[in-house]
C-alpha cells in the first residue's frame, strides 16, 4: 500500500516537472522569437 502511494507521488511529481520544464522551453522560444523579429 506505502509502496503504490510511493508510485502515485512520484508520477505525479514527474507530470509536475514536465509541466514546469515545459513552460520554460515555453519562454525561452518566446524570448528567441521576440530577438529575432
Amino acid at each position: 500500500m506505502l509502496l503504490k502511494q510511493l508510485i502515485n507521488a512520484y508520477a505525479l511529481f514527474r507530470q509536475t516537472n514536465t509541466i514546469i520544464l515545459f513552460f520554460i522551453f515555453c519562454n525561452f522560444l518566446k524570448k528567441d522569437l521576440s530577438r529575432l523579429s
